[in-house]
């Protein structure tokens, strides 16, 4: 099967559209097999290269030769090959395109690609064009917060470009980029920050969704100097309510005297109310308060928004032990002796 494959390549760039329409069905079945790597990976430069090229073929050729990139992007040394600012195009072009049906395919090829610090910077850096710079990143997110749930491409949901974003956002450029203040034009509305965009769906249905924005604002938070500004209730982004709405669950606070300092998206909440049911995001959610934690001024934000009332509800019910000790580091710090004041704000004991 190994030589049949070998002798399948060429095929790829024949001149008869049925001929490589049947190659690339072949490679795409071929591509779905652990077993049939290494002889992708003997040819890669080639094939990655024709597989590249039809992406602009018929829409059916492109489809399969899409879903076979991002098969091969699952091994490192094919995903060397697609680390250029052509392919990084051609994606972003099949995402933002309105009527592109191969949308949430490019998508899926951007999460892996991304995975590569190459690709992810090309991304953050954007385009330069007739001497201005077009941002990859704003539309992707433009089209992110538009496309939920079909509404700009009836053939497209978007989801897999949380993780996308996420994969830039491990870069201080990314972080950068995402938290940077846009500039404001006269006559239209005050813009606001991508980060800002992305944080309503930390409770979307989608687990790819919102995983990835979770996973953005995670590294986000590793900027402290950004910390004022997401934690702050009139700016764009009051982070902490976002936050812990996905950690709070149906129980009755009214009768606690703290209740009254949560926050007014926290308050009444319906006897249906669910928490995030996936463990790793729970981790994740409490891993950015604890990242929060970590100057005086988040603690005191997070002690005035009743944030222990919450994690103490939480933590009675959680199951997931390594959830349950990320809980009670939080508590540590939100209980914590604040005495010292000598330390540039930080609070003694915080962590770096």
């Amino acid at each position: 099967m190994e030589e049949q494959l070998e002798e399948l390549f060429p095929f790829l760039r024949d001149p008869k559209q049925e001929v490589r329409k049947l190659a690339v069905e072949h490679v795409l079945s071929f591509s779905t097999s652990q077993q049939f790597i290494p002889v992708f990976e003997k040819s890669k430069k080639t094939v990655v290269r024709d597989l590249k090229k039809l992406l602009t073929d018929a829409p059916l050729v492109a489809h399969d030769a899409l879903k076979s990139l991002i098969n091969l992007s699952l091994n490192a040394p094919i995903l060397t090959e697609l680390r250029d600012e052509s392919y990084l195009i051609t994606l972003v072009t099949l995402t933002v395109v309105p009527t592109s049906v191969l949308a949430d395919l490019a998508c899926m090829a951007l999460s892996n690609a991304t995975k590569g610090s190459e690709i992810a910077a090309m991304l953050v850096k954007g385009r330069k064009k007739g001497g201005k710079t077009t941002s990859h990143v704003a539309a992707l997110v433009d089209v992110f917060v538009k496309g939920e749930g079909k509404k700009y491409n009836l053939k497209a949901e978007f989801n897999f470009l949380a993780n996308v974003f996420a994969n830039v956002t491990v870069t201080s450029e990314g972080r950068a980029l995402f938290l940077a203040e846009p500039p404001t034009q006269q006559g239209t509305e005050t813009p606001v920050p991508l980060l800002a965009d992305l944080a309503p769906f930390v409770e979307h249905p989608d687990i790819i969704r919102r995983g990835g924005v979770i996973s953005t604002i995670k590294n986000c938070l590793f900027d402290i100097s950004s910390h004022p500004s997401l934690l702050s209730p009139s700016g764009p982004y009051n982070l902490i309510p976002r936050l812990l709405l996905p950690l709070a669950g149906p129980e009755d606070l009214s009768e606690d005297p703290q209740s009254l300092d949560l926050p007014p998206e926290l308050q009444l909440l319906e006897p249906t109310k669910a928490r995030e049911p996936d463990p790793v995001l729970r981790r994740m959610l409490v891993e950015c308060l604890l990242l929060l934690a970590t100057t005086r001024e988040g603690r005191d934000v997070m002690r005035g928004c009743a944030t222990y009332l919450v994690i103490r509800e939480a933590h009675m019910v959680e199951t997931v032990e390594a959830v349950s000790e990320e809980m009670e580091k939080v508590v540590d710090f939100l209980m914590r002796d604040e005495e010292d004041e000598g330390d540039g704000g930080r609070g003694k004991g915080a962590q770096d």
